[in-house]
């Protein structure tokens, strides 16, 4: 078993050790940023519209988010691996075919479910009451945005230019939708509603994809702008199949406890449940800091079949990780409650017990590991999505039993038993198909 022990923490990964905290520092730093500036968000949000409000701004964000899964289509995963590849074998014509080809299919599948989802209010309006009604139009606008951006952002994620793309994503689009909300519930408190904040969200995603735009023609291979692309589309097709599955099941053990707990309760559960969801993404924002520098690097490794240096890689990140996220849970199991009632308000201590739950299971996650970013990485995507899919039925098994009794709690119960399956059977599976130990105790 392993033991930690300093002079081994990272055995004799030196050169991995920095080239990690290097590149991890710079996204570390982004995601710090960046969460600093959500909570300053939510809190903002949830003292301006109250639990109902707050609920109803929820409920809609989660559905963006499924509707968002949906028109990707598995391409920005697909877009990091092949383009990492890409770049490490100086394919040009591969390369640009693939962000050609992308980028198509995602604006015309976002496209078509706005003009969906926009058909549907127009017929069913009289279900919703005006204010759930006026903002989910809001996301006719922004689903497509959204969409195409993220897809941006994978390429720059491909080509290394991972803390640019994470600044434009995170901390930028977010400091423009705090400035705008707080500009509401400082100057216009009554103007502040769940609507007019995703008309703030529609603001700066466009903001953000202009910029985003002008930084990947500036910083894309000359030789990737001049060569004749070359297309592989039933490749493609075939490789984001199985990532589409991943992106939903994905969805589902994250969003299924928002959506059952506004079926089965009300707006103000969703929005007390919220806050306990924001709070334990500070656990786990190592792995998503770290995952987007050491994702290209699994593929490149891979690809050249240095099997060794990529366990060492996958296990200094995964300490790295697991050690970012250690004192941050402990604080909120121990401290949550003064925390979020002196931050969101006392009308929201109900958090704290679903919080402090969601905060475990994140450290049990961080302990496995990056398994699902180094199957996807290497090519084994069709096996994880099948793993998926059996863990979002539990997950969804689950709340449906857990959340009409016990209510938050319940779903914090739901998700966390269903993700912590779920990386366990991640964990055994990288092991079984790479020969590699993800979890923070390999030797």
């Amino acid at each position: 078993m392993f033991k930690f022990r300093p002079h081994h923490l990272f055995g004799d990964t030196t050169s991995f050790k920095h080239q990690l905290l290097r590149g991890g520092t710079g996204s570390l730093g982004v995601k710090v940023i960046n969460q600093v500036l959500s909570l300053a968000l939510g809190i903002a949000l949830a003292r301006g519209l109250g639990p109902s409000g707050y609920g109803i701004y929820s409920f809609t964000f989660a559905v963006l988010t499924v509707l968002i899964v949906l028109a990707e289509l598995g391409m920005p995963l697909m877009l990091v691996r092949e383009i990492a590849k890409s770049e490490a074998l100086e394919d040009w014509p591969h390369l640009r075919g693939v962000i050609i080809r992308s980028l198509q299919t995602v604006f015309f599948s976002s496209i078509t479910l706005s003009f969906l989802v926009f058909s549907s209010l127009w017929l069913f309006n009289n279900k919703f009451s005006p204010t759930q009604t006026e903002t989910f139009f809001w996301i006719c606008a922004l689903l497509p945005l959204l969409v195409v951006t993220k897809a941006l952002f994978s390429i720059l994620t491909g080509l290394r230019h991972v803390v640019k793309a994470q600044a434009l994503e995170m901390p930028v689009r977010t400091f423009l939708v705090a400035s705008g909300v707080f500009s509401l519930y400082s100057f216009a408190p009554k103007h502040l509603s769940p609507q007019n904040a995703m008309a703030v969200q529609v603001i700066a995603a466009t903001i953000v994809f202009m910029a985003t735009t002008v930084l990947l023609y500036k910083l894309l291979p000359q030789q990737a702008l001049i060569i004749k692309a070359q297309f592989r589309s039933r490749a493609w097709l075939t490789a984001a199949i199985p990532l589409t599955l991943i992106g939903g099941t994905d969805l589902i053990n994250n969003q299924a406890d928002i959506l059952m707990l506004q079926f089965f309760g009300s707006s103000k559960d969703v929005g007390i449940y919220r806050v306990s969801v924001q709070g334990a993404i500070l656990v786990s924002f190592s792995m998503q800091a770290l995952s987007s520098v050491i994702s290209p690097q699994f593929a490149r490794l891979h690809s050249l079949g240095d099997k060794d240096r990529l366990q060492r890689l996958v296990t200094v990140s995964a300490r790295i990780i697991f050690l970012l996220a250690l004192p941050v849970c402990f604080t909120l199991i121990l401290a949550g409650k003064p925390i979020i009632t002196l931050i969101f308000g006392a009308e929201f201590t109900e958090s704290h017990v679903p919080l402090a739950i969601l905060a475990a299971g994140n450290l049990f996650i961080a302990s496995m590991g990056p398994a699902g970013f180094l199957l996807v990485m290497t090519g084994h995507e069709r096996i994880m999505s099948k793993i998926m899919v059996m863990t979002a039925g539990l997950n969804i098994f689950l709340n449906f039993f857990l959340i009409p009794p016990f209510g938050a709690i319940g779903a914090a119960c739901a998700t966390v038993i269903s993700i912590g399956i779920l990386y366990s059977a991640l964990l055994l599976t990288v092991k079984k198909c790479l020969g590699i130990n993800t979890s923070i105790f390999s030797t």
